[in-house]
């Protein structure tokens, strides 16, 4: 019974694990879309100058996010490394050396992402 019990939590788990988070960011993200949605609705209703509403809403972040792609591919090429070297001092490089490549690729990609795109994207005044 119990032997046939582990693989079965084993899948229910690593399957149903990264849709609950999913659902869970989704979810969140709906809330915080009507909750700004509610914040403009009673400014709009109290005569509020579209200016103000508009301060108010950079305020509580509901701003546009600028893009940060060189520290995403700086982190993810340092944890690759690290799957490396851990990997190399623990006697299993062969096996660690997959998970430590595909992290150093997917963080030099994000790297030349910021180079290509980001970069060029930024004010001339350097701010």
């Amino acid at each position: 019974m119990e032997a046939i019990l582990i693989p079965i939590v084993a899948i229910l788990l690593s399957i149903g694990g990264p849709v609950a988070i999913a659902i869970i960011a989704i979810v969140h993200g709906h809330r915080e879309k009507i909750a700004r949605y509610e914040t403009v609705k009673r400014a709009v209703e109290a005569g509020r100058p579209p200016e103000e509403i508009e301060k108010m809403l950079s305020l509580t972040g509901s701003a546009p996010r600028r893009k940060n792609s060189l520290r995403t591919g700086i982190i993810l090429v340092g944890i690759g490394l690290g799957v490396g070297a851990a990997g190399t001092l623990a006697g299993e490089s062969p096996e660690s050396l997959g998970g430590m490549a595909f992290l150093v690729l997917l963080g030099l990609a994000f790297i030349l992402i910021w180079y290509f795109i980001d970069r060029r994207d930024k004010p001339a005044n350097g701010n």
